[in-house]
């Protein structure tokens, strides 16, 4: 569901276990569930987004848990891996092969 929104910044920061901030647009706020993977915040809200920096600042258990999270995240749901597969799978379904063999096109006339 997230592959192509978190395949920025946002999936690099979950993987190397950093937690996030986000703001509520997009699937952002899908993707972190606020206090799960990470923090959300409303969009202009300078003092939203200074007090979630503050929580972070001060509680060393709360950036770990995020942290965790949003690396299991990644490695369980949205990795490279899982994507590549998925795409795979999709091929599949479009080409029509239950075998689990995707069937490759014409070869071009040389």
């Amino acid at each position: 569901v997230y592959s192509g929104l978190l395949a920025g910044v946002l999936a690099i920061a979950l993987a190397f276990e950093k937690p996030a901030i986000v703001t509520e647009v997009g699937g952002l706020p899908e993707a972190v569930n606020h206090g799960e993977a990470g923090l959300i915040v409303p969009p202009n809200d300078p003092a939203a987004l200074a007090d979630a920096i503050e929580a972070l600042w001060k509680d060393p258990d709360l950036r770990r848990k995020l942290a965790l999270a949003g690396r299991n995240l990644v490695s369980h749901q949205i990795g490279w891996p899982i994507i590549a597969s998925r795409y795979l799978e999709a091929y599949r379904r479009a080409a029509g092969s239950t075998q689990g063999k995707v069937t490759p096109g014409p070869r071009p006339v040389s």
